[in-house]
């Protein structure tokens, strides 16, 4: 018995001091080191936690409110005659997990957009449609289901082209297997809120500076895409697109690459050669010209800061 009681106390001290260790150190990190170490890296002006969503069969979470969208809620379907509406898809990238509302690419593009138009009698509206955790399944399946009744002039994709409806290029999720895994992965709200929280905290994207490259040392398995492939969900977008007489933009999707001899921003192998049946944005250009660090540009691996943010939005604004 006093094994067992000494053993709970180690483990009770041990789990007590891990916290205040953490504690110290994203207090340190906010009282100036963060400064040292990058410190537009650790910089996360707001969160926005994805807290009002429902489970969904396929998709997973999803707004419980499909008129909500991030920065708006209530949103009429009907959009007014002079209005032009665009609706911008994807994953955590688009929502802007780690920034605040007003400065994810959608919002700044409404901005651009307003500012540049020279009649006023038009409308730029551009709704913010981006869920945590997306890929082109879930997109098709939300845009056909809920979203195209909002009369969208222009429909934008930033999403990773890595489509789980490809069982030649997807290796473990098939046909029924994608509902299972959806449920593994989003197991409840609370998890998906804690998730984004984490952007919030700059110790955490501290450590995650030491234990990602520690994790990813392995190859990744996943092949590079097959030219010439097509993305069937891809081409659901288009056709739908098409039905309603929107235009279908695709951005480049594009991840943080700051090793040795790398140039800072990539597009991740299983991106570069697909075939993807839209009106494509290239980005990877502007965000090199841009003459920013890695560290200015990302958040983490993949999710673009305010800076990211608004290259984005300038470089899809010249394709409208």
């Amino acid at each position: 018995m006093p094994r067992r009681i000494s053993r709970r106390r180690a483990l009770a001290y041990t789990a007590i001091t891990a916290f205040a260790l953490l504690v110290v150190l994203e207090l340190v990190l906010r009282l100036g080191l963060a400064a040292f170490v990058h410190s537009r890296a650790f910089f996360r002006p707001q969160v926005d936690p994805q807290a009002a969503v429902r489970f969904h069969e396929t998709r997973g979470w999803t707004q419980a409110d499909p008129g909500s969208f991030r920065g708006r809620r209530d949103v009429s379907r009907t959009k007014q005659p002079s209005a032009v509406r665009i609706i911008c898809m994807g994953d955590s990238c688009t929502r802007g997990a780690g920034v605040a509302a007003d400065q994810t690419y959608a919002a700044q593009l409404e901005r651009i957009l307003q500012l540049r138009s020279r009649a006023p009698i038009h409308e730029f509206e551009v709704l913010n449609a981006g869920v945590n955790g997306y890929q082109l399944l879930q997109i098709a399946d939300f845009f056909e289901s809920e979203l195209v009744g909002y009369e969208p002039d222009v429909l934008i994709v930033y999403a990773n082209a890595f489509d789980t409806s490809d069982k030649a290029i997807e290796l473990d999720v098939t046909g029924d297997e994608l509902p299972k895994r959806v449920e593994r992965e989003s197991r409840s709200v609370l998890v998906n809120t804690l998730r984004e929280g984490l952007f919030a905290l700059r110790s955490y994207h501290l450590l995650r500076r030491v234990i990602v490259p520690l994790r990813d040392a392995a190859p990744d398995v996943r092949p590079d895409a097959v030219a010439g492939r097509q993305s069937a969900n891809l081409l659901r977008l288009r056709l739908a697109c098409e039905r309603i007489g929107a235009r279908l933009l695709v951005a480049e999707y594009l991840v943080r690459c700051d090793g040795p001899g790398e140039p800072g921003v990539c597009i991740a192998p299983w991106n570069r050669t697909r075939s993807w049946e839209a009106e494509f944005v290239p980005l990877r250009e502007a965000f090199l010209a841009a003459g920013k660090s890695p560290a200015e540009l990302f958040l983490d691996d993949v999710h673009p800061t305010a800076a990211g943010h608004a290259i984005i939005a300038r470089e899809l604004a010249r394709h409208l």
